[in-house]
């Protein structure tokens, strides 16, 4: 199989990116030794499993699957993405999704992924309304992709879209980056780290032309 184009999707981890919030703890990355020193590169990392560009899995938030126990087919797929100009805190609501489905995933690009990363990038986020997310569901996507760290409004902790998508059985995927680099229908990948009894895992995302 020959592709045209393969787009990376994926923010970067770094020692810089801003903490999620004081319940997750600040990504330490550390060199502990080195070519110039040691002979030999070695590298330790410490971050939460919802660093930068990452999967959800229904253990999160409720009793259900965890990040292992997802299969690697059911991370890529036909993508249908959708472009809508939001700003801080906006609404994404019914009417801003499409009325047919064109795809198994559905891709949301509100153009937040270029506040990253600034501090409101975890605040002030624009979000799904429950009625967005149930004519997603109701199309029959089978995964859902969005360029904002979450599925619920900032400040939500009822999950209510949360618990609505692990519940329906989608593939949750938070914090993607670089939409505007592809088109409106591409093929999305995006992997996990397959790390046992965890909840959620940061992932390479791509989308491939």
């Amino acid at each position: 199989m020959v592709f045209r184009k393969v787009i990376d999707l994926s923010l970067t981890l770094k020692n810089t990116m801003p903490e999620i919030s004081p319940m997750h703890r600040k990504t330490a990355i550390e060199m502990t030794s080195t070519l110039e020193d040691d002979g030999i590169q070695r590298t330790m990392i410490s971050l939460s499993c919802h660093a930068g560009t990452h999967m959800d899995a229904p253990q999160h938030i409720i009793s259900g699957r965890t990040i292992d126990l997802i299969g690697v087919s059911e991370c890529i797929g036909a993508a249908q993405k959708i472009t809508l100009d939001k700003k801080d805190r906006d609404k994404i609501d019914d009417k801003d999704i499409p009325d047919t489905r064109d795809g198994e995933f559905m891709i949301i690009n509100t153009g937040w992924y270029r506040r990253w990363p600034s501090k409101k990038y975890y605040s002030d986020y624009p979000f799904l309304t429950p009625d967005a997310l149930d004519k997603i569901i109701n199309l029959g996507f089978r995964g859902i992709g969005m360029d904002i760290p979450s599925l619920d409004r900032a400040g939500d902790n009822t999950f209510t879209n949360h618990k609505k998508t692990f519940r329906a059985g989608l593939i949750v995927v938070e914090s993607l980056t670089n939409l505007d680099a592809i088109g409106d229908r591409f093929t999305f990948a995006a992997f996990p780290l397959k790390i046992e009894k965890a909840e959620a895992s940061p992932c390479r995302a791509i989308g491939v032309l």
